[in-house]
């Protein structure tokens, strides 16, 4: 058994959780040494057997927690994913990026200033972060895509892309940057894969821009996590009347992002002017 394979088999444990898993790397020295101590139960599980399988078929890399690749802004988080499903390549330059989120209902307006600003920012050498949902994540990716790299962080196996909609789109990221999950290939785009997706969302990034979302939104999550893990939170300033844009306007209100109205402001306020 090789190392990568034992990863894989520990993150189909979920009942060893992160910290005992450490705990028991740092005991034995490696994966396949660990598995010693984690009991017998996992030789009775078939998901991890699947799960190689359609790594090996799909090309997917592996990238474990203790592999140089993984992004050491991700080892900040107590609850960093063991693993990483990669399509694509991650580099030591991501540590220079900036995640972008926006709303599925995307006013025209904001789809236009988001693909906007997310292919300035690639252009600047940025790589710019997402979420690969429909609407204003989509015009990100996009945008990025036509000046250099972005990363979208997914909710679901990499074998099922979610949404659907965006099948195409992964290849073209893959291409140029990556799609990145840590959830096992087949994993369902269940409710609480979105929440774990929105933190790596800011995890991976200097900053966060928030284009447009109304309060109750998958992007405003993103926020909240990127608050409690102390990165840059900043906003587009919308119309205060138009739903799509209250969740901008409370955290501008609230002092819990700060206002930029285009690229040349947030390039001056992270000092890359």
């Amino acid at each position: 058994m090789e190392e990568l394979e034992a990863f894989v088999i520990f993150n189909h444990i979920p009942e060893l959780g992160l910290l005992k898993t450490k705990q028991l790397l740092e005991q034995f020295g490696s994966a396949q040494a660990a598995l010693k101590g984690a009991g017998k139960s996992w030789e009775t599980l078939n998901s991890w057997k699947k799960d190689l399988e359609l790594i090996a078929s799909s090309g997917v890399k592996l990238i474990p927690f203790t592999d140089p690749r993984y992004p050491k802004r991700l080892l900040k988080l107590k609850d960093h994913p063991l693993v990483l499903y990669v399509k694509g390549d991650l580099f030591p330059s991501d540590e220079n990026a900036v995640g972008m989120v926006g709303t599925r209902q995307c006013s025209l307006y904001g789809r236009d200033v988001a693909h906007k600003i997310a292919k300035e920012l690639a252009g600047k050498g940025f790589t710019v972060v997402s979420n690969l949902a429909l609407g204003g994540a989509s015009a990100i990716h996009m945008g990025a895509i036509e000046a250099g790299r972005t990363i979208a962080v997914i909710g679901s196996g990499l074998k099922d892309i979610y949404p659907k909609e965006n099948i195409a789109l992964t290849s073209h990221i893959a291409r140029s940057g990556a799609v990145i999950s840590e959830f096992p290939m087949n994993a369902p785009p269940e409710k609480n894969n979105f929440l774990k997706r929105d933190r790596l969302v800011s995890a991976l990034s200097q900053a966060v821009l928030l284009t447009e979302a109304p309060i109750k939104s998958s992007a405003m999550i993103t926020m909240k996590y990127a608050e409690a893990q102390g990165i840059p939170c900043f906003a587009l300033p919308g119309r205060p009347d138009i739903e799509t844009f209250q969740g901008n306007q409370i955290l501008i209100k609230e002092k819990k992002a700060r206002l930029v109205e285009n690229t040349k402001d947030l390039l001056a306020l992270l000092g890359a002017l």
